[in-house]
């Protein structure tokens, strides 16, 4: 599925769409993600040419094993990761990267929870 947003460049919105997150990242599985509404958390500090986080993703190695933040650019490709103790605890984390951007939580269909759940839960 993919997923518009608009964006203001150069003064004017314009429109974006950005594909859902594979079920894998760097071979872990993706618990929730978000994609910045506005077409982008951030830009990384000191890259050149410049890296902009437009998505987030809570990850797992296996069903027990380690779980980590992972920030990624349009393709979904890994570009800085945060190891933490749990599932809550990257979502906290990647709230507070979020530089005051809104972080709407999502999951896949299959994993049974609401694909749009709102991020307090309701």
């Amino acid at each position: 599925m993919s997923r518009t947003s608009a964006i203001e460049v150069d003064g004017r919105l314009t429109e974006w769409a950005m594909d859902d997150p594979p079920r894998l990242l760097d071979g872990a599985t993706v618990v929730r993600w978000a994609i910045s509404r506005s077409g982008g958390f951030y830009q990384l500090a000191g890259s050149d040419p410049p890296i902009k986080v437009v998505a987030m993703a809570v990850c797992r190695y296996g069903e027990d094993g380690p779980v980590y933040l992972f920030k990624c650019d349009t393709n979904w490709q890994v570009v800085q990761d945060w190891d933490c103790g749990s599932v809550e605890e990257a979502a906290e984390l990647a709230e507070e990267h979020a530089c005051g951007h809104p972080v709407d939580w999502r999951q896949h269909l299959e994993t049974g929870a609401a694909q749009d759940r709102p991020r307090d839960g309701r």
